[in-house]
């Protein structure tokens, strides 16, 4: 039995092993968290350990080309660089063992670390260059805010200010770095990503529904620079919030088929990552409410209360594809807030498909007080209607009084000002000052 529970052991090592060309060991003290990421593509591209041992991590990567990685040590980034089959980590002993050339730095200290590696300097060169353009687009919203806004540290855009911003890159950028390398660069990633929330988030362009996923590529192919359009196509198709009918429905276009080897990779780990966390969550809390209308549904569910808690309302519907890319970071925010503010879900046409939102909260796992009205206009006759609410997916976010703090349209997935305003609200609750 001993000799026969070994073999099995040994079967399945060698499985999880041969599917992975480069090991990454991490030896630390007891209880210390290890995550490890992408540094650039970490929303496509995150790995979960192999073994988990109190004292020690192992991952197993299985794109075995160069490679920067993010390693978060108790919350601590470094930055790791991979080339090879093995590198060991001990930071117990502050050693680092690998067959390979290989930089391990604080996340902070990047650009200060002397390197000899001829892929290091270029991309070096890569990332200084967009962190560069980053910064500058920074610059011009902090002094002109007709290139933009900021609200609590995040920086957004009217359609107006991201006009005017496209039109200042366009005449100012020039793409003269030509290495597969920039996908490796995180500031590359984030330059490609801006562009495509300035293009089409607030151009009116609602490509994901009036164009079919053909016209897509090709719409941010013939819009795009040259040199981004590979990442403009990972962040659109891939995005973790992206249904994964889109991403499945994008892996068999021809266009995917030339994408550059490290995006079409990560593209297929998204869309294994987003099958993975397909599965209904049983940990799911709801809490259900009815009421004949949004008024009375929020009202029952305020007055029940015996506490004060912030709270973020969502009002949402069941139809047009607008809440499909929303599910992903409803679920974020809520591991974050949980326990900070009350989630409360509007479904405004709750009154012919519960049944079918019902199945929509326990697929997608979301927690929370989830109300439900039962008249046909329960939304076009509430009073929240007249706080500006035009558009659905909305967001409102209240105090502890029940105050309207911020209300905002934008969706989450081009939006930070619900997390920064949230984020906020938890700070000024753990200080004890008032907002």
């Amino acid at each position: 039995m001993r000799h026969l529970f070994l073999l099995l052991c040994l079967a399945v090592s060698n499985e999880l092993f041969s599917a992975a060309t480069v090991l990454v060991e991490v030896e630390h003290q007891e209880n210390v968290k290890i995550s490890l990421k992408d540094a650039a593509l970490g929303d496509y591209l995150t790995y979960q350990p192999i073994f988990d041992f109190p004292e020690k991590t192992t991952f197993g990567l299985d794109d075995g080309s160069f490679t920067l990685l993010e390693v978060v040590v108790d919350g601590e980034p470094y930055l790791l660089y991979v080339k090879g089959s093995y590198i060991t980590i001990d930071l117990k002993n502050s050693k680092i063992k690998s067959d390979a050339f290989f930089l391990f730095n604080r996340k902070k200290d990047f650009f200060e670390t002397n390197v000899n590696g001829k892929w290091l300097l270029h991309l070096f060169e890569i990332e200084k260059y967009y962190k560069n353009q980053l910064t500058t687009i920074d610059s011009l919203i902090q002094v002109d805010n007709a290139y933009g806004y900021q609200e609590n540290g995040v920086k957004y855009w009217d359609k107006r200010s991201a006009k005017k911003l496209l039109n200042y890159i366009d005449k100012h950028y020039s793409n003269g770095q030509d290495f597969k390398l920039k996908y490796n660069s995180p500031s590359f990633i984030k330059f490609s990503e801006l562009l495509y929330s300035l293009a089409f988030q607030y151009s009116e362009k609602d490509i994901s529904r009036t164009l079919s996923i053909e016209e897509q590529y090709e719409l941010i192919k013939n819009t795009m620079p040259e040199g981004m359009v590979q990442a403009v196509q990972l962040y659109h198709f891939f995005r973790p919030s992206a249904p994964l009918v889109v991403m499945e429905s994008a892996n068999t276009v021809d266009d995917f088929k030339v994408l550059d080897n490290r995006v079409k990779f990560a593209a297929q780990k998204s869309i294994e990552l987003k099958k993975a966390n397909m599965l209904p969550s049983e940990s799911t809390e709801i809490n259900w409410v009815v009421g004949f209308d949004v008024d009375e549904s929020l009202n029952a569910f305020f007055s029940k209360r015996d506490y004060k808690k912030p709270a973020i309302i969502v009002f949402w519907t069941t139809f047009g594809g607008a809440m499909d890319y929303e599910y992903h970071h409803l679920k974020q925010l809520q591991s974050t807030f949980g326990d900070y503010f009350d989630f409360i879900y509007v479904c405004v046409n709750a009154f012919e498909q519960e049944q079918k939102a019902k199945a929509i909260i326990r697929r997608e796992g979301l927690s929370g007080n989830h109300l439900f009205p039962k008249s046909a206009d329960a939304f076009w006759k509430s009073e929240w209607k007249d706080k500006r609410i035009s558009t659905l997916p909305f967001y409102v976010i209240t105090d502890a009084n029940e105050e309207v703090v911020l209300a905002v349209e934008t969706p989450l997935d081009f939006n930070e000002r619900i997390q920064a305003q949230m984020k906020l609200i938890k700070k000024n609750k753990k200080t004890g000052l008032t907002n």
